[in-house]
């Protein structure tokens, strides 16, 4: 072996030596093998020396960026400074009293990818577990036992988002109060922590996809599978295809679900010991801008779920009205209510989720009543649960049928899954103007001390104030530019066509359905287009791939 591959083996790991190359490719310095053993011993080690200064700069540079992770560790570093000058003395875990805590956390989630916990991007869960730790309520290697009111994705935001922790407190005793344990030893039989399929608005994650610590959190609390009732029912071939039969099994397990959590005798202490920590200070203190905590209350009955004791939810969709036909949407909206098979709204995915049968409550389209382009509307969506992607599916058809490309007759077609089993391609709404708006449960008081209020309506003012006055000032710029006269649109000459020309600035377009929606072009419609497999088609090729899996193993 020469001696630039023992350089390379001894100096670089693998990662390293991926960096090294990407790095030189993109400086444009790539050394060939060949130019390399031209090269003497110490011109090697010269040249190593000084790539290697280079790729602690890069490194250094990934550090400092201005992600929303490294932005908590630097708020978070700026309280604990001033804390060691208080002198402050550290804290003994396990020495400390905890008890249950819920939370309610809003959020504007346009940049981060989504609220469930990735090692490797910015996610709300991971914000809240690194605040939990940072303002020294829980310790770095205790699972929290995290449980939320449901997930929402990627750049989607949340105003009443609920979620339950296990934390420090300052209260010796009292209802709900323990020592600290060990979490090998504690076997706790907690539905909270099956807070994992049927999640609303979101893909149902397999372990592939969960966080280091919600997999050890499953393990050192998992509940005894022969006690736990699935969320949703696993249906066979042959109910899948009877539309009745499967409305009346979902029907069914609701009851049966009402039966073993009855929300409504969930009752919670919320009397607040006054010297108990001030969570809602502390937590945003630290968390980034776009994410605060609102309220907080201690939980009792360790049988409450944030998820299975959560009565209703509420989505909001913001759009400009643009050229729309709210009127066609609005009868749209109301097409969908009821329950209704979504699968053709949805992901289908039968490894987490089985039964795509759900109810709407309300779906109600409102706009200002002066037809104003610039005007913002709302749809406004009410429901006991949602399937993957159900909200922005939805909002999809509905957006194509107020361009007028779709009949909302479409909309009784993909309802009807016998007459359309597979799904047609169409893509997603865009994510952000999307918001979980609010979520119902019974008996929940929410705490919040006076300076924890004042600061947070501060902050809030602000924030708001600052993007309102950037979307006046993009706004004005807009109409600036369509009425002045001095600007010549070529091959245009008359002010009648140059109109024409405005109005589509005013059309809700491609850019934001994002479904290669032209204007003026040949449009496809959407039942014409090449469609997915059916659901029974999905079920039948699973059921082979266990088959051949129980087969490998015998």
């Amino acid at each position: 072996m020469n001696i630039v591959k023992v350089l390379n083996l001894v100096l670089f790991s693998n990662w390293e030596r991926r960096a090294f190359r990407n790095y030189n490719l993109m400086a444009g310095k790539f050394w060939g093998e060949k130019d390399l053993e031209n090269l003497t011993k110490e011109q090697l080690i010269s040249k190593v020396v000084h790539y290697q200064n280079l790729y602690r700069q890069v490194l250094k540079q990934n550090e400092e960026s201005p992600t929303k992770f490294n932005q908590l560790l630097k708020r978070a570093a700026t309280v604990s400074k001033r804390k060691r000058k208080n002198k402050e003395k550290e804290v003994n875990f396990k020495d400390c009293m905890y008890r249950r805590i819920a939370f309610k956390v809003a959020y504007l989630g346009w940049d981060y990818d989504g609220l469930q916990e990735n090692e490797n991007s910015d996610t709300i869960e991971k914000m809240l577990r690194k605040a939990f730790r940072l303002t020294k309520l829980a310790a770095e290697d205790d699972p929290l036992r995290f449980s939320r009111s449901g997930r929402t994705d990627k750049g989607v935001s949340a105003f009443q988002q609920v979620i339950t922790v296990h934390l420090r407190t300052r209260l010796k005793s009292g209802p709900g109060v323990h020592p600290w344990f060990n979490p090998l030893l504690f076997r706790k039989d907690d539905r909270m922590n099956k807070d994992l399929n049927n999640s609303p608005d979101h893909d149902d994650s397999s372990t592939m996809n969960m966080s280091a610590e919600d997999i050890s959190e499953q393990s050192y609390f998992k509940r005894d599978e022969q006690s736990h009732e699935p969320a949703v029912p696993l249906i066979t071939t042959d109910v899948a295809k009877n539309g009745t039969d499967l409305e009346c099994n979902v029907i069914t397990q609701q009851k049966e679900q009402s039966a073993e959590i009855d929300p409504t005798s969930n009752k919670v202490e919320t009397q607040v010991d006054m010297n108990e920590f001030d969570y809602v200070m502390m937590m945003n203190r630290v968390l980034p801008s776009d994410i605060r905590v609102l309220g907080w209350m201690p939980i009792v009955d360790e049988t409450f779920s944030a998820r299975h004791n959560c009565l209703g939810r509420e989505y909001h969709y913001f759009f400009p009205r643009g050229k729309l036909n709210i009127q066609k949407m609005q009868e749209g909206a109301a097409l969908l209510c009821g329950v209704n098979d979504f699968r053709n709204f949805s992901k289908v995915d039968l490894r987490n989720n089985g039964c795509y049968v759900r109810k709407i409550t309300e779906f109600v389209i409102k706009c200002p009543e002066a037809a104003n382009p610039y005007d913002l509307c709302s749809a406004i969506i009410k429901g006991s649960g949602f399937v993957y992607h159900q909200v922005r599916n939805m909002m999809m058809i509905l957006f194509l049928i107020g361009m007028e490309t779709e009949e909302i007759s479409i909309i009784a077609e993909l309802l009807d899954v016998e007459k359309n089993p597979a799904k047609p391609f169409y893509n997603l709404a865009e994510a952000y103007p999307l918001v979980l708006y609010s979520t119902t449960y019974d008996n929940l008081t929410w705490t919040i001390s006076k300076a924890a209020s004042d600061l947070l309506h501060d902050h809030l003012h602000r924030y708001w104030r600052n993007l309102a006055t950037r979307t006046k000032l993009a706004q004005e710029l807009l109409r600036s530019i369509e009425n002045d006269t001095t600007i010549k649109i070529e091959d245009v000459d008359n002010q009648d066509e140059k109109s024409k020309f405005k109005a589509n600035y005013h059309r809700v377009h491609s850019k934001f359905l994002n479904d290669g929606v032209k204007l003026n072009s040949k449009y496809k419609r959407v039942l014409d287009r090449p469609r997915g497999r059916t659901f029974e088609e999905m079920l039948t090729s699973m059921e082979e791939k266990r088959r051949r899996l129980n087969a490998s193993n015998e």
